[in-house]
Parts: structure tokens; C-alpha cells; sequence
């Protein structure tokens, strides 16, 4: 067991609850509860325990994070908008390398090397390479609006994550 599961474990055991405030932590229970040795066990292991109890880091672990964060993790791990935007990132990341089409691409834009592709609000509408420029170039998928439409056989349709899939 590691040391931050025993610690929620005594917490647990001990009828106390932690609860997330921004970058604090909420410690709830019974007076006679909380030891000087487990508060300072929590004090330790606040940032880590913080980053358990909160619930939208997208998928991502923390210990992805910080190794992606390298030596910016520091001023991340207490930020919850920079680790929020991390996280994003990383797991829009995912979707895409999967050619799956993230929820937020809701443009159709002409790249020079994929064709019609599904990008963010505000990406030119024509462009020489685009993010799914990596997927070509490593053999992942590429949804291509244009293949979709041609593959219903002339059938207007509107795009959506069904038709994006190639």
C-alpha cells in the first residue's frame, strides 16, 4: 500500500472527510480525530491528495501530468486552471491519435496535406498542415469530412462524430 493510500485509509478509518477548496484542503470530523502525526502526514501530502479528490482531470493521472509538466510542475500542481488546461490538452491529445474528433472541433477547415478536417472555433479556414498532420504522418487515423460525404453516396447529411470517423 503506498503512502498516500495509508493516509486516506486512517482518514477514512477515522471518520474524517477531506474536501477540496480551491487549493486547500478541507479537513471534517470528529475533534479527537485528527492526530498531530496525520495532520502533518496530510500537510505533506496535500497537493497529491487534492489531486485525488478532484474529479476533473480529464482522464489524465497525476503522475502523467507531471511527467509531461517536467519542470514547470511546480508552478502547475498548485494552479488548478494550468493543471485544468494540461489536462485538457493531454487527453484532446488522445482522442486525436485515436482520430477521434473532440467534442470542441466544431470547424471544418481544408489542410494542404489531410483534406477537409474537423478543427477549434478560430483555426484558419485554410491551412498548409494541421494537428491531424501528425496522425498522417505517423499512420493514424484522419477523419476527412469529405470521405465521410462521399461514403453515404450522396446523401446530405450534417457532420457529427458519426460521420467524422474514416
Amino acid at each position: 500500500m503506498s503512502t498516500l493510500e495509508s493516509i486516506l485509509s486512517e482518514v477514512e478509518s477515522r471518520g474524517i472527510t477531506l474536501e477540496p477548496n480551491g487549493n486547500n484542503l478541507d479537513i471534517v470530523g470528529p475533534e479527537d480525530a485528527l492526530t498531530e502525526n496525520l495532520l502533518q502526514e496530510l500537510k505533506t501530502h496535500k497537493v497529491e491528495i487534492l489531486h485525488v479528490l478532484r474529479p476533473n482531470l480529464h482522464g489524465c493521472s497525476i503522475v502523467e501530468l507531471k511527467g509531461l509538466a517536467g519542470e514547470e510542475w511546480t508552478d502547475i500542481e498548485t494552479d488548478e486552471e494550468s493543471l485544468e488546461a494540461l489536462a485538457y490538452t493531454v487527453a484532446t491529445r488522445r482522442l486525436r491519435e485515436q482520430g477521434i474528433v473532440p467534442d470542441d472541433y466544431t470547424s471544418i477547415i481544408i489542410c494542404e496535406q489531410c483534406g477537409s478536417v474537423p478543427m477549434w472555433e478560430g483555426f484558419p479556414k485554410e491551412s498548409n498542415s494541421c494537428v491531424w498532420c501528425f496522425n498522417r504522418i505517423s499512420g493514424k487515423p484522419v477523419p476527412n469530412i469529405q470521405k465521410a460525404c462521399e461514403s453515404q453516396q450522396g446523401t446530405k447529411h450534417s457532420t457529427n462524430r458519426e460521420t467524422l470517423y474514416e
